[in-house]
């Protein structure tokens, strides 16, 4: 028995959310598993690579046949270690979850067809043999096509990600750098703003004279829709435009009425703007 054993104080072992106590995986499991792996994935790919390079000949590849195996199999490793490497969260898991079982299932098939067509290929007509061995000529094609694919959905989404340390790329603006564009606010009006005052500020000045405060949205479409109908041709028009329709619509909605009073309120002198933000501020009776 260690004599300093009482005297030394363990440290406490790490515990998980519920409160259980964590098992850590021996160093000589992981030791074991790299290994073994590693090994084992060296000679799957050695043995995919010499079937799938005869699978590639006999698809009329030839010379170029050694590069068959490389375009599957690399294709099936890269989406896999995505697959597996992708965060829960992240917005490209599920297609590389896809892609990595469509992957597997082309490398598979393709052993197994080279398999069928060496051990059972007298069975196999030869039309349907040869219509085969075309859709396997074409398949580089097809992985480059899904290959780039998963490239640009993962890429994407690291693009719109803001690095650590630095500033937002639209910064909002802070309450000092705020510049008040009012004084040139008649200049940037459009022709149906410019219409929407012509028409609303009036209906508005006697709605307040004749209430003694801001009109009510209800009260001011209903005021502003009998004014259209009663109202010429040739004051509502603007630029050519003969029906005061074409400038508020038929009917005038709500929301078309609440634009208008916003429109003519911003109009108003600063003491008259006071009086309506206190009304506004005042509870509803």
């Amino acid at each position: 028995m260690n004599p300093l054993a009482r005297f030394t104080r363990r440290a406490p072992a790490p515990a998980t959310p519920s409160g259980e106590p964590l098992i850590e995986t021996p160093r000589s499991v992981l030791i074991a598993l790299r290994l073994g792996g590693t090994v084992s994935l060296i000679a799957i790919a050695v043995i995919s690579f010499d079937v799938l390079t005869d699978l590639g000949r006999q698809a009329g590849l030839h010379r170029l046949a050694e590069l068959f195996p490389l375009a599957v199999d690399a294709y099936a490793a890269s989406a896999l270690y995505t697959a597996y490497r992708l965060p829960g969260g992240h917005p490209a898991r599920d297609q590389a979850k896809r892609t990595a079982r469509y992957a597997l299932a082309l490398t598979v098939c393709c052993n197994v067809l080279d398999h069928a067509l060496a051990l059972a290929g007298f069975l196999i007509p030869t039309i349907v043999r040869d219509l085969i061995l075309v859709a396997v000529a074409s398949l580089p094609q097809l992985v480059a096509d899904r290959e780039l694919d998963l490239l640009v959905a993962v890429t994407a989404h690291r693009r719109l990600q803001v690095p650590s340390g630095t500033s937002d790329p639209d910064p909002e603006p802070e309450p000092d750098d705020f510049v008040d564009d009012t004084a040139g606010q008649e200049d940037v009006l459009t022709a149906r703003e410019e219409a929407w005052l012509k028409i609303g500020g009036p209906v508005y000045d006697e709605l307040r004279e004749l209430h003694g405060r801001r009109p009510k949205e209800k009260a001011f479409r209903d005021a502003l829709a009998q004014r259209l109908t009663v109202q010429t041709d040739q004051d509502a028009g603007l630029d050519g435009q003969e029906e005061s329709a074409l400038i508020l619509g038929e009917g005038v909605s709500l929301s078309t009425a609440k634009r208008v009073r916003a429109l003519v309120e911003s109009r108003h002198p600063p003491d008259v703007q006071v009086a309506i933000d206190r009304e506004a501020s005042e509870p509803q009776r």
